[in-house]
């Protein structure tokens, strides 16, 4: 029998020790007690770890000081990684038509400041840097 299998995913963290274990509100660490835990108490750790590596963000400085043009290549970039796109892809999808060879180099290294002032280090750079090297190391290449 072969088996239909979709949208599978596995997903590890490690708990380093008998206090690590505690801080998620588990008082027994023997493998018996760790292998008895249920689906809801594992979800529970699952989106604490999640929380503390996936939600941090980070603003070196506001884009109140952007002029309309900045501001819009930001939300551009923002927009395409609101939607899963890392970085580099939204700055080949914001670039590929230019055809002017400077004009394109200014354009993209205008987006790279953008990018590393605003963007790099949060939440969604991170959440799709993440899905990116999934995708990259069970060979799924867009």
């Amino acid at each position: 029998h072969s088996a239909n299998i979709r949208n599978l995913s596995r997903l590890e963290f490690t708990i380093k020790n008998k206090d690590h274990f505690r801080t998620y509100g588990i008082k027994n660490s023997s493998l018996e007690s760790i292998l008895n835990l249920d689906q809801e108490k594992l979800n529970e750790i699952m989106t604490k770890v999640l929380s503390i590596h996936l939600d941090k963000r980070k603003s070196t400085r506001k884009s109140d000081n952007l002029g309309p043009n900045d501001q819009g290549l930001l939300n551009s970039i923002a927009g395409f990684m609101e939607f899963g796109c890392t970085y580099d892809v939204a700055k080949y999808k914001i670039s590929s038509n230019v055809s002017c060879d400077r004009g394109k180099k200014r354009l993209e290294n205008n987006l790279d400041g953008l990018y590393r002032d605003y963007i790099k280090g949060g939440s969604n750079d991170l959440k799709n840097k993440l899905s990116e090297r999934f995708f990259n190391e069970i060979g799924w290449k867009a």
